[in-house]
């Protein structure tokens, strides 16, 4: 495996943290809502913020209600350590999980429309994809949405996952995760081919229409609009339902027993995950207030 194409898998590496990527910009006024929800069981108090992974230097600093959350937590709770990304037996479970065996090739394994569209993306970032023809699906396209993203000058060292991790080690707060970085890639590599090839068509062609959007986006999510944020963040994905379930309803019904067991507590928690996880019928909101907590959107 040469450099170059480890690069690409530590770029897509961090892409495994999305549940669904949204930008914020600076606004002259803090809206009056946000997506951060305070939940209060009878005993304690649990702090949902839905997360921007990728971000600029320029969208610090963030609103004063978010690190108010992070003062008031005393623990900190993330979709993974980001610092397991990192490891070497990391980047290494990755490219053994997520590599074609037998001789099989991305390009023998994809319809022709799809590997065309991917053979455009790539060479609009200046990459050549016959260096992932190794690559299944959904490796190729976490790597090609990772480097679009920093294409687009977003960078996920000021995500806000990073951003609070970084401070929690700093004040030497507790921090745990919700999932493993090998349960997040277990869930797209045991996709069937199938499923894999929706995931990369549905992403790849999100592309355009990022871009397109980008204002409507954050303006959603800045003033904390759920509804808006939900369909632009699912239209398209919904199409696919099996991708869909197995990277969004899944692993919020996974969540959401261990969320309720932090509300069982008696120390206060701030939960940062992917906005796309709070969003939506399935999301972990509605979640929540089914189940009878007090819910209250900041």
């Amino acid at each position: 495996m040469n450099k170059n194409l480890v690069s690409y898998v530590r770029l897509a590496v961090v892409r495994l943290l999305l549940a669904a990527t949204v930008f914020a910009q600076e606004s002259a006024a803090p809206p009056a809502k946000s997506c951060l929800w305070k939940v209060q069981s009878q005993s304690n108090t649990v702090y949902l913020l839905g997360s921007i992974h990728f971000l600029k230097q320029e969208n610090y600093p963030l609103p004063a209600k978010m690190e108010m959350a992070f003062a008031e937590a005393q623990t900190l709770v993330l979709e993974i350590n980001p610092d397991s990304l990192l490891l070497p037996s990391m980047q290494q479970f990755i490219l053994t999980q997520g590599v074609f065996q037998g001789g099989k090739t991305l390009e023998s394994s994809l319809a022709k429309e799809t590997y065309a569209l991917a053979q455009k993306r790539a060479a609009e970032l200046g990459m050549n994809l016959l260096m992932l023809q190794s690559f299944e699906p959904w490796l190729v396209g976490l790597t090609l949405t990772a480097a679009k993203l920093q294409q687009l000058g977003l960078e996920p060292q000021y995500g806000l996952d990073r951003h609070f991790f970084e401070k929690a080690k700093a004040a030497h707060k507790p921090v745990t995760s919700l999932e493993t970085v090998a349960s997040q890639i277990s869930r797209f590599d045991e996709m069937s081919l199938k499923n894999q090839e929706a995931f990369l068509k549905e992403t790849l062609e999100e592309w355009e229409v990022i871009e397109k959007d980008l204002h409507e986006l954050v303006a959603a999510w800045a003033s904390g609009e759920v509804d808006s944020l939900s369909v632009k963040l699912f239209e398209s994905l919904k199409s696919y339902p099996e991708v869909y379930a197995s990277l969004i309803t899944e692993r919020n019904r996974n969540w959401l027993p261990q969320i309720e067991r932090f509300l069982a507590e008696d120390k206060t928690y701030l939960v940062v995950v992917g906005a796309g996880h709070m969003v939506g019928a399935e999301g972990l909101i509605r979640a929540l207030q089914g189940k009878g907590y007090s819910v209250a959107q900041l």
